[in-house]
């Protein structure tokens, strides 16, 4: 019994071996690509030339620098069949690791192949909540049609002391527009009006209304641009400390102030 659980044992171990072999060889094959009389190799590690020089060799292959710019864009749009979609943008542009050779880190951002084609782009932002950066993309669909929508007060404005002043103008700008008799206070006796309450509450809802999308879109303009100023400020001296050997205190200083005052901004505007 003893002799045939090892017989049968070793079969196993030989018939795993020759599976796992045969998977790899599938893998290889299927990333393969012929163009023109080249054969070219697309894998997902990204590794330094030595290393990958070493691996070339082990499949067959070997490592060449290619200078057509046909092939190169071909060879781009291989890589951006990948699930990948970060790594399919900046691939190339030497932007999918990191931290240098040692302590380089690989960067994912895993989307479904169906949204694929309306991607524009994909890259890193900027990292103020820890040492991990976000990634994004840009999506466009442009076969999509957008319906007539409905609009809704957003509240957060009743935070915001201009526009509530702004509402009150607008409320008494409406009332003496459409008062009879001016001369009567309104916190001591009953106004009277040109038209019914029911039509003087819908003029003040329409006045207020204007304002808040007004209010709103100054607003959205302003905070889109400081975030960008931000964004621009930040990228700046993150070029400087990867230029200056030992950073320098005030430039780290600047930079951690600039990201605490980018994360309030966009806290604001989750918010609303």
């Amino acid at each position: 019994m003893k002799s045939q659980a090892t017989s049968i044992n070793s079969k196993i171990q030989a018939l795993d071996k020759d599976m796992t072999s045969m998977e790899e060889d599938f893998k290889r094959a299927r990333q393969w690509i012929k163009y023109n009389n080249h054969c070219c190799y697309f894998g997902d590690d990204e590794v330094i030339w030595t290393e990958a020089e070493r691996k070339c060799r082990e499949i067959g292959g070997y490592l060449v620098k290619i200078d057509d710019s046909a092939e190169n864009s071909w060879i781009l749009e291989q890589i951006k069949k990948v699930a990948n979609i970060y790594g399919a943008y900046n691939t190339l542009l030497k932007r999918a690791t990191h931290g240098g050779v040692k302590i380089a880190n690989k960067v994912y951002f895993m989307i479904t192949s169906d949204i694929e084609a309306f991607v524009i782009s994909s890259d890193i932002g900027i990292s103020y909540r820890s040492d991990h950066s976000p990634v994004f993309i840009n999506l466009k669909f442009s076969s999509q049609i957008r319906g007539k929508g409905t609009w809704k007060f957003n509240d957060s404005l009743l935070k915001e002391t201009e526009f509530i002043e702004k509402v009150k103008g607008d409320i008494k700008t409406v009332i003496e527009e459409y008062e009879s008799d001016p001369s009567i206070d309104i916190e001591k006796e009953d106004k009277q009006f040109n038209i019914s309450y029911q039509l003087l509450w819908d003029m003040i809802k329409m006045k207020v209304r204007g304002s808040a999308i007004s209010f709103s879109s100054f607003q959205k303009k302003e905070q889109n641009n400081k975030e960008k100023e931000l964004l621009y400020k930040i990228s700046l001296l993150d070029k400087k400390k990867k230029l200056i050997e030992n950073n320098l205190p005030s430039v780290h200083q600047e930079s951690e102030e600039l990201q605490l005052e980018l994360k309030v901004i966009r806290e604001k505007m989750l918010k609303g």
